[in-house]
């Protein structure tokens, strides 16, 4: 089990390293998602927590800074999505509130997200706002 974190000087420096494989990745900020000019997508690489049985997710938990609204964008979000078992197409993504300006109590977890054996995660930031990412943790139940 692994956390990746991200660090990111002035949006100019974007890269991320997996904890449990080392590797250093380049976030790309020139995607589209829709007809919207995406700001950042971070997408993870696939992983099995260690083994191929069927795993349930139960809550997925995002540690953000929240409350980071502001006078153009009053009430930020960003979406999280995800792929399951080396299949091409994406789950329906979910919005997360990152907190009007100064709403700091906001829990941000996203619950019953499926089954599957691998999966791999894509979080999408499009509003501009301060974002702090520091990681994205998953309680997940293994069936036998």
């Amino acid at each position: 089990r692994g956390c990746s974190f991200a660090y990111a000087e002035a949006w100019d420096n974007k890269r991320l390293v997996g904890a449990t494989d080392g590797k250093i990745y380049l976030l790309d900020s020139s995607n589209t998602y829709g007809t919207d000019v995406i700001r950042t997508v971070l997408r993870l690489g696939w992983r099995s927590h260690g083994t191929m049985d069927e795993k349930i997710c139960l809550e997925y938990g995002y540690d953000i800074k929240s409350g980071v609204g502001n006078s153009t964008v009053t009430d930020p979000v960003f979406v999280h999505r995800w792929r399951n078992d080396g299949k091409l197409e994406w789950k329906l993504p979910r919005q997360i509130s990152m907190g009007a300006l100064g709403q700091r109590a906001i829990p941000q977890k996203s619950r019953q997200c499926g089954r599957y054996r691998t999966r791999q995660d894509e979080l999408i930031f499009t509003d501009a706002v301060e974002v702090v990412f520091n990681g994205l943790y998953e309680q997940v139940e293994v069936q036998r």
